[in-house]
């Protein structure tokens, strides 16, 4: 509440940690830190991988052997071309609606969204789906 009303000069400095297992709550005094430290965050206000800018690219999705790629730049991709273009190399015909195109090609399962990111189902390692991504959608 202190934060929504803006007395941030009345914030407890404290980190709380909890332990849902346990029930166990530990505070830690975080002023010191605030104070001796340069920390972007809560010095500078920059929250960089929160805004995107220093997230990665392509990420592998932890468990769904999956990697999410998403393009260097902002893309709007006619999904229809994109499908005529794979349509050689797919193993059944590509299905698009107007949200997303999905394909098969070699061992990959790919979900393609219009905002150029896609989901390559297949592919363990990060290197590997933009391979991938590169081979059937361009760089």
């Amino acid at each position: 509440m202190k934060i929504l009303i803006g007395r941030n000069d009345s914030l407890n400095r404290k980190l709380v940690q909890i332990n849902v297992w346990t029930g166990e709550f530990t505070a830690f005094d975080m002023q010191g830190a605030l104070e001796s430290g340069d920390c972007v965050c809560c010095k500078q206000h920059r929250f960089d991988y929160l805004s995107g800018s220093l997230a990665g690219r392509t990420v592998s999705l932890c468990g769904r052997g999956a990697v999410q790629v998403r393009p260097s730049s902002d893309i709007r991709l006619v999904l229809e071309d994109v499908a005529k273009r794979v349509m050689p190399a797919a193993k059944t015909p590509p299905r698009v609606n107007r949200y997303l195109l999905r394909f098969e090609v070699d061992k990959y399962d790919i979900t393609l969204f219009r905002d150029g990111r896609a989901i390559i189902k297949g592919a363990v390692e990060p290197e590997e789906g933009r391979s991938v991504y590169a081979r059937y959608i361009g760089s």
